[in-house]
Formats: structure tokens, sequence, C-alpha cells
């Protein structure tokens, strides 16, 4: 018999979850989606480092105003050349703006800043807190139900953020608070758009809400850095950054790669499996960011990274899990009830 490998497994674990919420996957097919949804989650690990890089170079509102012009055309010429199918006709894409205010507006302001006073290594660390913030805003805002189980998971999460941030300030490693709270805004901002969004997914195809998601933060952002630039005086230097090769191989990879591409696989992938079998992937985003810190951007990762981040990633795991279980069980006792409903 041949080495039962996790790579092996994963194909398998897939099709189950696939199965489960009734999309049937041949093997082939099957592994297809699971490379595309590896390499998807993989580039958007990798936009930290990118983003690190960059900000060394040129300002934050510049990389900003880039990123999302370039993300804004590459969305363009694949609506052009019928890559993703957008029909914006008869849409009223008010609420759409609105939104855009929290992403890509506020998320990637907030992540941008935080970027610049922390590490590559803490970013990866705290945005593994994202499923534990959006349960938590669905429980305030929707009112939706936790029960016990998710609840000890939401708390072993925020032990593992206040270890962290306890002993990176002791040990005097180079992250600061001011930087990790960007980054936790940020995922607060991501949090109320994926809440906010709900309404408008089911009267908008998710590539056309990324399409003026896209332009929205390429209007807004060059705006922004037009009128800096022209309170400095120095609105006649505004495409200078572009003559540094580095920067636009960092700016490519962050417009074309993370904002496009990446866009264009998570699409594909959700229309083969349910999000939740997309979603259960999401932890090879905070491994790739870390690995990125340290082996590429010589960010040391010590003890309390590993104890506070296995906190941290056990509490989303358990807190997603849990979720799904619940969700699940509440079908269960629904269909009971109708059932009994009928009898009597």
């Amino acid at each position: 018999m041949g080495r039962i490998t996790i790579a092996s497994l994963c194909p398998i674990i897939l099709q189950v979850f696939a199965a489960k919420e009734g999309f049937l996957l041949k093997n082939n097919e099957c592994n297809k989606v699971y490379f595309i949804v590896i390499v998807k989650y993989t580039i958007f690990g990798m936009a930290c480092l990118f983003t690190k890089k960059l900000l060394e170079n040129i300002s934050m509102f510049d990389l900003l105003a880039f990123r999302f012009l370039i993300a804004a055309l590459t969305f363009e010429l694949f609506r052009r050349f019928k890559l993703v199918n957008i029909n914006l006709k008869g849409k009223s894409l008010k609420k759409i703006i609105l939104i855009s205010c929290l992403m890509p507006i506020g998320y990637y302001a907030l992540e941008t800043l935080g970027l610049k006073s922390t590490s590559t290594l803490m970013t990866g660390i705290i945005c593994s807190l994202m499923p534990i913030i959006t349960v938590f805003l669905e429980t305030l805002i929707l009112k939706e139900k936790t029960n016990m189980r998710q609840r000890v998971f939401i708390i072993i999460g925020i032990i593992g953020v206040i270890f962290i941030t306890i002993m990176s300030n002791t040990s005097g490693e180079k992250s600061s608070l001011i930087g990790m709270l960007f980054i936790f805004l940020a995922l607060l901002c991501e949090g109320f758009y994926n809440i906010f969004s709900r309404e408008e997914s089911a009267k908008f195809d998710p590539m056309e809400i990324t399409y003026v998601m896209m332009w929205f933060g390429a209007i807004g952002f060059n705006l922004i850095n037009v009128c800096i630039r022209m309170a400095n005086h120095t609105i006649l230097s505004y495409f200078t950054p572009l003559l540094n090769s580095s920067n636009v191989v960092s700016l490519l990879y962050l417009g074309v790669l993370s904002s496009g591409v990446a866009y264009v696989m998570y699409n594909y992938a959700l229309s083969k499996i349910p999000a939740s079998s997309v979603n259960a992937f999401a932890g090879v985003v905070t491994v790739v960011t870390i690995l990125s810190g340290v082996l590429l951007n010589n960010e040391k990762f010590l003890w309390f990274h590993a104890i506070g981040g296995i906190l941290i990633l056990l509490g989303a795991w358990g807190t997603n899990h849990f979720r799904a279980v619940y969700k699940l069980e509440e079908k269960v006792q629904k269909r009971v009830v109708e059932q009994e409903q009928v009898r009597f």
C-alpha cells in the first residue's frame, strides 16, 4: 500500500464537503478545484509581503492608488475579453458604493497603515482572527445565536491575541501595538462588509460586486492621492514611483494577481464547491504570510508567536466548525418539527 499523505487526502476531504452540500465532483475536477483554492490563498498570503516591500519605497497612498488602478484595469480587460460576466444595466449601485467605503477603502487603508508599523508575520497571525470577528459581528448585528462551544473557542482566540500582544511588547519584538490595532480595525471593516453585502449578493453576481469595488477603490484612492500631492506640490511627479522596476513588479502582483486573478479563481471555486469548503482552506493565508515574513523578509518567529498563533487558529477553527454544526442541528430540528406538524 502507498503512503497516505495530506496532499492525497485533500481532494477526498473536498469531495466529502461538496457531497454534503449537494455538489458532485469527479476526481479530476476535484483535484483541479483543490489546486485552484490553494493557489488563490497562496497569492493572498504573499500580498502582505509585497505591500510591506512597497512601503519601503513609496507612500501609502501611492501604493493604494496604483494598486487599485491596475486592479480596475485588469477587471476591465477581463470584462472586455469575456473572461468574467458583468452586467450592471438597470441595477442600482448605491448600496454597493456605500459598502465599498468599508471594502476596499477602509480595509486596505487600515491594513496598509498596520503593515507600516508591524511585521508581515504579526499581520498573518492577527488576520487568522477573521472567522471569530465574523461570528461576533453576526451575533451583535444580525442577532444570530452562538452556542457555548463557539463562545469557548472565541475566548481561546482572544486569549491568543492578548498573549502575543503582551509578549511582543515585553520582549522588544518589532511590532507596535498601534500597528496591530490598525490590522484589527481592518478586519472589523471586512467583517462589517461581509454582513452588509449579504443583501446585495442576492442581486449581483460576486464578480459584478468586485468589479464595482475595484473601480471605486481606483477612483477613491487616486483622488485622495492627487489631493495629497497637490498639497505637497509634488503632482508633477505623480507617476515617478512607476520608474522603479521593483515597484512595478510588486504593484503588478498586487493589482493583477492578488486583486484580479485570485478573485477569478475564488469565484470559479465557488461555482464548483460550497463556500464552507473553500473557506476551510483559509488557514493557508496565515501559513503563507508567516512563512513569507520569516523566509523572505528575515522576520523572527519566536516561541510566543507559535503559542499565540496556535491559540488563534484553534479558536478560529472551533468557532467556524461549531457554527456549521449548530446550523446543521437547527436544520435537523426544524425538519423534525415540520414532520411532526404534518403527522398531526
